[in-house]
């Protein structure tokens, strides 16, 4: 009943981590408007998605999550799909952020509700708690929550000094 031939189904224990990758996933959509908008390329989106992956896999394993979730269709595939499509309502906010739109406006403008904004500011408050710092969520979370302009986020990750791409296999 839940297979077609345009639509298939796979399990996962993992409900924890599943729910994990379909927020996490919007605050890295956000972040790919942003790039979109300010007229980076594909090449610049696949290494925001790449390192978004890695900062949504060490903030799912703080919350409980396990790492097959998020290299899985749940994750990875998800925030494909996510943070390339233009009808995505968290890639729209950050592109109208990019276009010099505040954040209330950019929501105003919107007919729909991009849940990013929202989980970004929650995602930043658990963060601190556990004690990591997840460079992607905190500089989303100075553009929409302390004026921090675009560029000057997209700069600012661009010259952080990290040069290990992959250590929690």
């Amino acid at each position: 009943l839940l297979r077609s031939e345009k639509f298939q189904i796979y399990g996962n224990q993992d409900l924890k981590g599943v729910e994990l990758c379909g927020v996490l996933k919007n605050i890295i959509a956000i972040a790919s408007g942003i790039i979109s908008g300010l007229g980076f390329g594909d090449n610049a989106k696949g290494l925001l998605i790449s390192r978004g992956l890695v900062e949504m896999i060490y903030l799912g394993k703080a919350l409980g999550g396990e790492i097959s979730s998020f290299i899985g269709l749940a994750g990875i595939g998800d925030l494909v799909a996510t943070a390339s499509s233009q009808t995505s309502r968290n890639y729209t906010i950050g592109f109208k952020l990019a276009q010099g739109k505040t954040m209330n406006e950019a929501i105003a403008e919107m007919e729909e509700t991009a849940e990013g904004v929202n989980t970004i500011r929650i995602i930043k408050q658990l963060a601190d708690a556990q004690g990591i710092k997840p460079l992607i969520t905190d500089t989303l979370y100075k553009i929409l929550y302390e004026d921090m302009k675009p560029q000057d986020g997209l700069s600012y990750l661009m010259k952080y000094p990290g040069n290990i791409d992959i250590d929690f296999l």
